[in-house]
């Protein structure tokens, strides 16, 4: 994430690593591999709870919207 976004998210009172979760979501799925962290187990502890919270929520919606 670029220090413009970061200063966006920050100006409109957003939680940065929230948002850092949505984007690295929204890369996975546009490469292609949505699921490339479901079997990872210490994601937590790695990037953080507000980090893996967003991911997984816009994971989760995007797996929502996109059903068979």
């Amino acid at each position: 994430m670029i220090q413009e976004r970061i200063m966006q998210i920050l100006r409109a009172g957003g939680n940065v690593d929230y948002e850092c979760g949505r984007e690295a979501a929204k890369r996975h799925i546009a490469e292609g591999n949505p699921g490339v962290y479901d079997t990872f187990p210490a994601l937590v502890k790695v990037f953080g709870p507000d980090w893996v919270n967003g991911y997984f929520e816009y994971r989760n919606a995007w797996a929502v919207l996109n059903r068979p």
